[in-house]
């Protein structure tokens, strides 16, 4: 497996991202690309999500990830 995933610089251009509601979101968003397995799937459920992503980000909590998560849902990251 893979020892990460590769993040291209058009992310910049991304409409998507720039729909996403903050920097946070888009910060969580590109982070969460490293832990994403070759099909490009990953948890779901917000703990088990925070605390691979952000594990020392105490204040995010895991009602923050659900809405991050729903974030990214809605414009279509996921």
């Amino acid at each position: 497996m893979a020892k990460g995933r590769m993040l291209n610089r058009e992310v910049g251009m991304s409409m998507k991202f720039q729909e996403l509601q903050s920097d946070t979101v888009r910060l969580f968003a590109t982070w969460t690309i490293a832990h994403l397995d070759k099909n490009g799937v990953f948890y779901g459920d917000p703990q088990s999500v925070r605390s691979a992503v952000f594990p020392m980000r105490e204040d995010i909590t895991n009602a923050d990830v659900y809405a991050i998560l729903a974030d990214m849902e809605r414009v279509g990251l996921i």
